[in-house]
């Protein structure tokens, strides 16, 4: 995916970045709301649901849709112009690791019990085992130096 992304992404002029976010965001929004359809939510149950929200729960959607979504994939869009896929794969692996940063540095949250610290250690460890992957393959594909 992120492949056809990067390829994708480099035909794009960079003015047009915001236009392809709109795009996608457009796309996310429909298919959730047709998931929520399917699954049985009828327009007035979620019309309903959607009213009982309080005001911190409704700055909780708005910065979720604006900075987990929308912010994401227009960073995506650009960096892909920049990055090459293979990087950009890597740093989206890493993407719990910077969730759970965040999420300490910014609401002071912890993980909490052994399966939690497993599951952190296993992600970190996987993303540098790609890294290494990742180096290691560039190591091998890059020409050796001619000597006169």
């Amino acid at each position: 995916q992120m492949w056809r992304c990067e390829k994708l992404i480099r035909q794009v002029p960079e003015s047009e970045v915001v236009g392809l976010t709109c795009l996608q965001l457009a796309l996310v929004a429909g298919f959730s709301f047709m998931c929520v359809l399917a699954e049985g939510f009828s327009m007035p149950l979620v019309v309903e649901t959607l009213s009982t929200l309080a005001p911190g729960e409704w700055m909780s959607v708005v910065t979720m849709g604006l900075v987990t979504t929308a912010f994401c994939l227009w960073a995506e869009a650009c960096a892909l112009q920049n990055v090459d896929a293979s990087v950009a794969a890597l740093i989206y692996a890493c993407e719990p690791i910077w969730g759970a940063v965040f999420a300490y540095l910014w609401r002071g949250e912890t993980l909490e019990g052994p399966c939690a610290m497993c599951g952190a250690g296993l992600l970190f460890l996987a993303s540098m085992a790609g890294v290494m992957a990742s180096t290691q393959e560039k190591a091998d594909t890059m020409p050796e130096p001619r000597t006169a």
